[in-house]
């Protein structure tokens, strides 16, 4: 009888020790990505997204004052890249687009994809960027707009 007792205690201890462990892998796990819900990481919770003129940007500025320095085939590879795809060429523009779309309100990973990708309706921009759901066709019109003038003026 007094074995039967220990060993369903140890069982119990057991169970206790196995259900401590499953928790603590748990609480290790990283948090699950989900673009949609902005959840992009635990190496973006700070982050600041930057546009694709922005790093073009600071790619020249980089490559200008390493002139003497053999640039890297990655470093060419990803100016080539941010100059092809960067939509606005000047820096004063670069900086007024991302204030204009910083008085939205929106979130970094928002204002970086909008301003790349520049969408043409509000269909195409929750398609494309699926945290916009959480804003009001009004409102995403009226950034699409905003995106829209400015870009008749570059």
């Amino acid at each position: 009888m007094i074995v039967a007792e220990i060993q369903s205690v140890v069982m119990l201890l057991v169970g206790l020790l196995f259900t401590t462990m499953a928790a603590r892998r748990r609480a290790q796990l990283p948090e699950e990505e989900d673009v949609a819900l902005l959840k992009l990481g635990h190496d973006f919770n700070n982050a600041r997204c930057l546009l694709n003129s922005e790093v073009a940007i600071l790619l020249e500025h980089r490559k200008e004052r390493d002139r003497e320095t053999e640039m890297k085939p990655m470093f060419i590879k990803t100016l080539d890249y941010v100059e092809k795809f960067s939509r606005y060429k000047n820096k004063s523009n670069v900086n007024e687009i991302r204030e204009m779309l910083e008085k939205f309100e929106l979130k970094s990973y928002e204002i970086a994809s909008l301003a790349n990708l520049a969408p043409e309706s509000v269909e195409e921009a929750v398609s494309l960027i699926p945290s916009l759901q959480s804003y009001s066709n009004d409102e995403l019109q009226e950034v699409i707009n905003s995106l829209t003038s400015f870009k008749r003026f570059e």
